[in-house]
């Protein structure tokens, strides 16, 4: 065996990377990207830059003249600029996370998470964006640039368990991580491997009670609707509607043709015919007329029936006192005894 083999081959082997091919995008592919990658309205920065990661944006090659009709991809006149400065061919995530850096001044510049997180699957999304801004602000050229490689440091746990909700405090607490080595997609899994086996059956369990508590709810209004269309139902078929005032006179005192009374203006004529001065009588009550009508009956039996006597003599001969009855026109005749006072009631409750 000589030194040679046992040393090995004398010309060590060159380690070669990955060649990357890249091509030119059309402008329908840059049109696809610039609608998926556009920062939305209201986005915070690095909940945009943790969204476009997750889209394969480190995956997506640019040169500078592509990157730059991507046109307001950030919304921000400078990170816009910047994403297009260099002519280098760059991955979009790289370009991005260089022109946020040079838009931003320091850490505190930049919100994490607005507002407290109350999921899980917000506080983990907490925890990737706090990834991102140390990734954002790293000068070390060998920093990870997935934010789940990012090792957490105690200023990113306690950060993130400050924003959390206290049904979580607990076992944020408790959970076992060491500085330096978790990264935080480690202890990311961890916690959604807690939130399934703890936190999610009771959420289950939380929302079967809700329904069958909805259920019961809906159950008992629709009861309570049917009971009272029913108690709805029997008042309105019980209740009879109350007569008004003028249907109850006319219920007390119907019409004077109906019950036999003589029209008013019968009497009238009679009146008119015995002499009687009209025009003291317009505007009375037919009561009065009639009142007064019995008062001349009564005043002028013979005259009337000797008259009666000249124009038929032989009826006469032979009944007079049914000609009497037969012939001589009654304006009161069919009246009834009560007639005046009743009528007098009925033009008094018309006034």
């Amino acid at each position: 065996m000589t030194d040679e083999d046992v040393a090995g081959p004398s010309h060590s082997a060159e380690e070669t990377e990955p060649e990357i091919i890249t091509r030119s995008l059309s402008l329908g592919e840059l049109r696809d990207l610039l609608r998926e990658f556009t920062r939305q309205t209201n986005e915070s920065i690095l909940t945009w830059l943790l969204r476009i990661w997750d889209a394969a944006a480190n995956d997506t090659i640019l040169d500078g003249s592509e990157a730059r009709q991507l046109g307001s991809l950030s919304r921000d006149v400078v990170i816009d600029q910047g994403i297009g400065r260099t002519q280098q061919t760059l991955s979009l995530w790289r370009r991005l996370l260089t022109s946020v850096r040079d838009r931003y001044l320091c850490k505190e510049d930049l919100q994490v998470h607005q507002g407290k997180w109350s999921t899980m699957e917000q506080g983990t999304r907490c925890l990737r964006e706090l990834a991102v801004l140390e990734i954002i602000f790293s000068e070390d050229e060998r920093f990870p640039k997935s934010p789940d490689d990012v090792q957490c440091t105690s200023q990113m746990w306690l950060r993130f368990a400050r924003l959390g909700p206290e049904m979580y405090s607990r076992y944020l607490a408790t959970l076992q991580w060491s500085e330096g080595e978790d990264k935080v997609g480690i202890l990311v899994n961890k916690l959604r491997i807690y939130e399934d086996t703890v936190t999610a059956p009771f959420r289950t369990h939380v929302s079967s009670v809700e329904t069958r508590l909805a259920e019961q709810v809906r159950s008992l209004i629709e009861e309570g609707h049917q009971k009272l269309k029913k108690e709805l139902k029997e008042e309105i078929y019980h209740i009879s509607p109350e007569p008004t005032r003028v249907s109850a006179i006319r219920s007390r005192y119907p019409p004077a043709r109906e019950r036999g009374y003589t029209p008013r203006g019968n009497l009238w004529s009679f009146l008119r015919e015995h002499g009687e001065d009209m025009r003291n009588w317009d505007g009375k009550p037919t009561s009065s007329l009639a009142a007064r009508v019995h008062e001349l009956k009564r005043e002028t039996p013979t005259m009337k029936s000797s008259s009666r006597a000249n124009t038929a003599p032989v009826s006469k001969a032979q009944n007079p006192r049914q000609y009497k009855k037969n012939d001589m026109t009654d304006p009161l005749e069919g009246t009834s005894g009560t007639y005046l006072q009743e009528e007098s009631n009925v033009y008094h409750d018309q006034e």
